[in-house]
């Protein structure tokens, strides 16, 4: 009998459709609905195929999926290592992230999360970790015992650490390297000069360490000896050694003393005291408190006092010398007598007379000019006090000079001139007085030359430049001068003569000084404020100045700043005088019709040179042929100082 097969259809919808074209199912030799080739892992046996229920834990794929089939969540883990066999996100190696689940099975929950914050470990639990401590990844970093910041420099010690506050502890405690520097609990230390262990007060430090030569203390009362501090003990030296405000009180040294009012060394019985000894006397039995020589063993006197207070007068009294004194002065020269405390008339108890027949000499006599040895110092005259003042006269014109003098009561050498004043000792034609001669020679000595025979218009002002800062615009303020001319047939000497102006701020003047030259007759003489004029001091720009009136208390070196000088030529109206003895050699005035600029000067027709003719402002202009100094900028003009 021939069996068919026998084939049963599974209303599944996973089964298999029937091949039309061949006419027959594809091999499923299991027949469950799968071919090998439609995945079907074990065509040996139905329960095995790609639409199977899996049984777990069984060893055995009854799925076909290739996974283990003790990996329920197909992660790869079977359930003997994966913690959540549900979660194919949780097995072990898996990266731990911070979910409050154990993502790697290591049996620890967000343990080193790979998203967590880097936290260090804070074993002194002061806010810091160590500074090489490791890392480790938290999901909350402030979890107890773990930091986000390291720079600890000892993580054994809460009390260090960067923010700590640093002390004076010899350690760092705020971790920057350094140790108890900017503490905030230094102390002060007081300077103490002579080492003995105390400072004064106006004198200190703060430091956390006692520097070498201070002290803790502060209650010095003398920081310039060391047995002067509050743990000295007081002495009998005048110092408070203890320093407790009182001089030797309570002093270590005190002895008995006496007082003793006449300071003879011995004191008064009775009057006794514990004190220091230089406050009376070491011992008692004086006689006599008000009389330095009277006490115990004192030599007894002529003095009919008991001076050695043996309760004895004059007694014992050593053997006195009595020398002749003839003109009874009190000083005598020989003839010794003995005769204990009675002088003899007509006897002194000296023999210092240098002549014992005068009463007005002796050793306190007054030396006078008399030819005799007043004062038996064993000269005559020296030192006498109607001595006569000699000055050095070596032309004998009858004056000396008033620095070379000399006193005694008579003329010696060429110190014959009982007056000085002299100008000239070398020439007896220059004395005080003396007749004026037109010689350029000052013969009366008086300080003006030749004097007497200058006249009105010998000197003539020839030009001027007045003070420029005065309404101007320079920058210079020293450019003030003026020249004059000697308009005579002679030589005059301008020493000694008077220049004065007025304005309408009041008056002055000063005196020409016996340094200025003589002035040949036609010559130009130059006075200016400044002879260092400009402000560069280029040598071109200098003014030539043949005198200068600046004030000695600003330097000529002073330029740029206006000086304080007592005379001033003002812009606008202003006057200028020559005088010399009082007598006016010539004036000028000028007013608001000045024509000159600020730095401009104006100067004399050279054919009106006479002391008449400049008084004529018709006859000055304003002087524009020479740049004496030019900046290259400005271009001012000053005039032609020194020449016409």
């Amino acid at each position: 009998m021939k069996l068919l097969p026998l084939v049963l259809l599974f209303g599944c919808t996973g089964a298999p459709a029937v091949d039309d074209t061949t006419d027959h199912f594809p091999e499923d030799e299991d027949a469950d609905g799968y071919t090998v080739e439609e995945g079907d892992c074990d065509d040996a046996d139905r329960a095995i195929n790609p639409g199977a229920t899996e049984f777990w834990y069984d060893g055995v794929d009854q799925n076909c999926d290739l996974a283990d089939d003790d990996d329920q969540d197909a992660d790869g883990s079977n359930v003997n290592r994966d913690c959540d066999d549900t979660d194919p996100a949780i097995l072990p190696g898996a990266d731990e992230v911070c979910d409050g689940v154990d993502n790697d099975c290591d049996e620890g929950i967000d343990n080193d999360p790979v998203d967590g914050d880097p936290a260090y470990a804070d074993n002194d639990l002061d806010g810091w970790a160590a500074d090489n401590a490791n890392a480790v990844l938290l999901c909350d970093a402030e979890v107890a015992g773990f930091v986000t910041q390291t720079g600890d420099c000892d993580d054994r010690d809460r009390d260090i650490a960067p923010d700590a506050p640093e002390l004076c502890n010899g350690e760092d405690d705020d971790c920057d390297g350094l140790v108890d520097e900017d503490a905030i609990d230094p102390e002060p230390w007081w300077l103490d000069g002579d080492g003995d262990g105390f400072g004064v007060a106006t004198q200190w430090v703060i430091a956390c360490t006692q520097p070498s030569g201070y002290a803790s203390s502060s209650e010095d009362c003398d920081d310039a000896r060391a047995d002067a501090n509050p743990d000295a003990v007081e002495l009998c030296d005048l110092v408070d050694n203890d320093c407790d405000g009182t001089v030797d009180n309570d002093a270590f040294d005190v002895t008995t003393v006496y007082t003793d009012a006449d300071l003879d060394g011995f004191g008064v019985d009775g009057t006794e005291a514990s004190a220091c000894a230089f406050s009376g006397a070491p011992v008692g039995g004086d006689c006599d408190d008000t009389n330095a020589s009277t006490y115990p063993s004192a030599p007894e006197l002529c003095d009919e006092l008991d001076n050695d207070c043996d309760t004895e007068i004059d007694e014992d009294v050593f053997p006195i010398d009595y020398y002749v004194d003839s003109d009874v002065d009190g000083f005598g020269t020989g003839g010794v007598v003995g005769n204990d405390c009675i002088i003899p008339a007509g006897h002194a108890t000296n023999a210092a007379d240098c002549d014992d027949a005068n009463a007005a000499v002796s050793p306190v006599a007054i030396e006078v000019c008399d030819g005799i040895d007043n004062d038996c110092a064993g000269d005559v005259d020296v030192g006498a006090v109607d001595a006569s003042t000699w000055y050095l006269d070596e032309d004998v014109d009858g004056y000396g000079l008033d620095d070379d003098s000399m006193s005694g009561c008579d003329a010696t050498g060429d110190y014959t001139a009982m007056v000085g004043g002299d100008c000239d000792d070398a020439d007896d034609g220059l004395y005080p007085g003396a007749a004026e001669v037109d010689d350029l020679l000052d013969q009366d000595c008086d300080g003006v030359v030749d004097e007497d025979f200058v006249v009105a218009g010998d000197i003539v002002v020839t030009e001027i430049a007045r003070q420029t800062w005065m309404g101007g615009s320079s920058t210079d303020t020293n450019g003030q001068w003026f020249e004059v001319y000697n308009a005579s047939a002679r030589e005059v000497v301008l020493s000694n003569w008077v220049v004065a102006r007025t304005s309408a701020i009041g008056t002055d003047s000063f005196l020409v000084e016996d340094t200025a030259p003589t002035l040949a007759a036609g010559e130009i003489f130059v006075f200016c404020a400044s002879d260092l004029y400009t402000i560069d001091n280029d040598a071109s720009s200098l003014l030539a100045c043949d005198y200068v009136w600046t004030d000695d208390a600003y330097p000529d070196t002073y330029e740029g700043t206006y000086r304080d000088n007592t005379f001033h030529l003002q812009r606008d109206a202003d006057g200028l005088s020559l005088a010399v003895d009082a007598l006016t050699i010539d004036d000028v005035t000028w007013d608001v019709t000045w024509p000159a600029g600020a730095t401009q000067s104006l100067t004399l027709d050279g054919t009106a040179l006479d002391a008449a003719d400049n008084d004529d402002a018709a006859n000055w202009a304003m002087d524009s042929t020479y740049d004496w100094w030019n900046d290259g900028v400005n271009n001012p003009e000053y005039g032609t100082p020194g020449t016409f």
